[in-house]
């Protein structure tokens, strides 16, 4: 395994270099995290990126200040893997860092800062997200939904922007906010994706028998059960996994 990936370090493209290189870290060869290290300099903004992802993949500690630094990099790409990467570091100042990122202003950053505090799990994160539900992104919006369902805020504080997000036009802002609400819990959350799952479109109907299958809860079964006459063939094989998971769920806790 190791000579095989190895092998991948002197590949011509520079992402499959730092993919090698943080394997090898994961498999134990510390050596290698050097070069995902000093990939994260490269002048190159997809390597850079890549090896930006990959710190934080890895969950060092070292990878901190790089990722901080990183955050005001010129490159809106570079500060958008940051923001994302340092979702896995639950300190106050990753959390810092990334609630002063919600004012990038490149919309992504923005949104990989919201998805990154959601996963830090900090109460703290809550009142600056809430500022966000205001963006004129939408997509920060969704992102924005995601992280604070997330972190556990009520339903009702985020019912306004949910009914934006899945009556907005294009189709794949619907999407993204039946992917957030997978983050959130209750039947209230069911009852939205329940609508979503009448939508025109397949891409928001396959978001919404997704996020169902992550809800759980015996009332998500009939509405996927139906859900499995779907029109279309994805949504049918995504509500079928959906379904699987939600019973094997309600078999463990019985």
């Amino acid at each position: 395994m190791i000579p095989l990936v190895e092998k991948s370090l002197t590949d011509e493209q520079p992402t499959v270099r730092v993919a090698a290189a943080g394997a090898l870290v994961m498999l134990g060869r510390a050596d290698a995290w050097n070069r995902v290290r000093d990939a994260a300099g490269a002048p190159n903004p997809e390597e850079r990126g890549a090896a930006l992802r990959m710190l934080g993949d890895l969950r060092d500690r070292r990878a901190l200040p790089i990722l901080l630094q990183a955050l005001a990099d010129a490159q809106p790409s570079a500060r958008g893997a940051a923001a994302a990467a340092l979702g896995g570091f639950a300190l106050p100042e990753a959390t810092q860092a990334l609630t002063n990122a919600l004012n990038d202003p490149i919309p992504a950053v923005r949104a990989a800062a919201a998805v990154s505090l959601g996963e830090g799990g900090s109460a703290e994160s809550i009142p600056p997200l809430k500022k966000m539900l205001a963006d004129a992104n939408p997509a920060v919006r969704a992102a924005t939904l995601a992280a604070l369902l997330r972190l556990g805020a009520p339903y009702s504080e985020c019912v306004g922007v949910i009914r934006d997000l899945t009556g907005n036009t294009d189709p794949g802002i619907r999407a993204a906010a039946g992917k957030a609400l997978g983050n959130g819990r209750g039947t209230e959350v069911v009852s939205a994706l329940r609508l979503l799952l009448d939508d025109p479109l397949p891409r928001p109907r396959i978001a919404a028998a997704r996020s169902l299958g992550q809800v759980g809860g015996k009332e998500s079964i009939p509405i996927l059960k139906k859900a499995l006459n779907d029109q279309d063939d994805a949504v049918r094989a995504t509500t079928g996994g959906a379904l699987g998971r939600v019973l094997f769920a309600s078999i463990l806790t019985r």
